[in-house]
């Protein structure tokens, strides 16, 4: 069947989009359909003696030639008008020779349900309206010139009757044709589809792959940079730096090693990124962490940012808040409504008043304030038996 394939092809162009190549397509096919009916009704009604409308036959035989000339030189949207006015034509000419008893109408019925796979929907309220318009008025010539005879073909009883069973015949065989070549091509529409997104989710991941590796470099460099140096102040900025990326490698590293190209869990990147933090600043035998997620999954796009917040206040907790005697209890929830997301965080500290390295022109504030923004969070510290910290932001990416 590789010249039908052939003749679905002709005309698509390198630069099409997925959806041109299946209108393209299609429409080669219907023109397919067209000829070939026009064909079949030629050949039966020669044999029955109905010459007189063999011309008009004729002009639906040239459809397809017409149709992929059209697709080759011009493009799907002309072919499309040409399609429809040389179909359309075609039906009104032999419903007019045929008369009533020829049923020819009912060949408006496949043509019209035809019209909304041919149109993509960026400009298919303007082409199904012309369109329609054209089909309509040549309906209304239709009834006029059955009721008025003009054009019409004397035939006899016998002729009459086999124009009908050719009708239902050819009637059936074009509808059955035209779901078959739907079928098919939507059916070739999604492998296609199905092959882009999987070039596209392995270029993802490729992606995800070379940034998780930068970054990894780059914290390397870092922490060679760390052990050799002596200035406490410089490597307290080392530090601060290092868990920054970190929490931004973090997150590629999640998507590269989970299932999902663009989206993680953020219950378990919040677990990871704590314990490393902990790790760095604290004495994990005297912090109390709690972190709850409910197993909701980020997109990148707000994953980083949200991720470079926590990072920004429970490195901030562990420096500044942890109580000379007792544990610092840090709490991290994130929860989400029918609106909006919320990100909550709860220390047991001093609060954010009484804590000289975090007032409002600090690095790590700024870096807050700056990242609520980038998401157009609402968000508000308070001092209620140590520190809150609460953020609202709509999340179009949330699931």
């Amino acid at each position: 069947m590789n010249w039908i394939t052939s003749i679905g092809n002709q005309g698509i162009r390198k630069s099409y989009l997925p959806w041109e190549k299946s209108i393209t397509r299609k429409l080669n096919y219907f023109a397919f359909i067209c000829s070939l009916s026009s064909c079949i009704a030629i050949i039966s009604y020669t044999l029955n003696g109905i010459t007189l409308v063999v011309p008009e036959l004729a002009i639906g035989f040239a459809a397809l030639p017409i149709i992929l000339a059209i697709n080759k030189y011009l493009n799907y949207n002309y072919a499309v008008y040409s399609f429809y006015f040389i179909s359309t034509v075609v039906i009104l000419l032999l419903s007019l020779q045929l008369g009533e008893g020829g049923e020819v109408y009912v060949f408006y019925f496949p043509i019209i349900i035809s019209l909304l796979t041919l149109c993509h929907k960026s400009d298919k309220i303007k082409n199904v309206i012309i369109i329609s318009s054209i089909i309509f008025f040549e309906i209304i010539i239709n009834v006029i010139g059955l009721e008025h005879g003009w054009l019409l073909v004397p035939l006899q009883a016998a002729q009459i009757h086999i124009v009908k069973i050719n009708t239902l015949l050819l009637s059936t065989l074009v509808t059955i044709l035209f779901s078959i070549a739907l079928a098919a091509q939507n059916n070739l529409q999604e492998k296609e589809l199905t092959k882009m997104i999987k070039e596209k989710d392995t270029l993802l991941k490729e992606l995800q792959h070379r940034v998780k590796n930068n970054m990894s470099l780059i914290l390397g460099l870092l922490n060679l940079k760390l052990d050799k140096c002596n200035n406490e102040q410089a490597k307290a900025v080392l530090e601060e730096c290092n868990s920054r990326i970190y929490s931004m490698a973090l997150v590629h590293s999640k998507l590269y090693s989970g299932k999902l190209i663009q989206e993680l869990n953020f219950q378990e990147y919040l677990q990871e990124l704590a314990r490393e933090l902990i790790q760095t600043y604290g004495n994990k035998e005297r912090i109390n962490l709690q972190i709850e997620a409910d197993g909701h999954k980020l997109h990148i796009d707000t994953a980083i940012p949200c991720g470079l917040i926590v990072n920004e206040l429970v490195t901030n907790s562990i420096k500044y808040a942890t109580p000379a005697t007792g544990n610092l209890d840090l709490k991290v929830k994130f929860s989400k409504n029918d609106s909006e997301s919320i990100l909550n965080f709860a220390d047991n500290g001093p609060g954010i008043r009484s804590r000289g390295e975090r007032h409002s022109e600090s690095l790590g504030m700024v870096i807050i304030e700056s990242l609520c923004i980038q998401l157009e969070a609402k968000f508000e510290f308070k001092n209620r038996n140590g520190l809150e910290f609460e953020m609202r932001f709509k999340d179009a990416h949330l699931n």
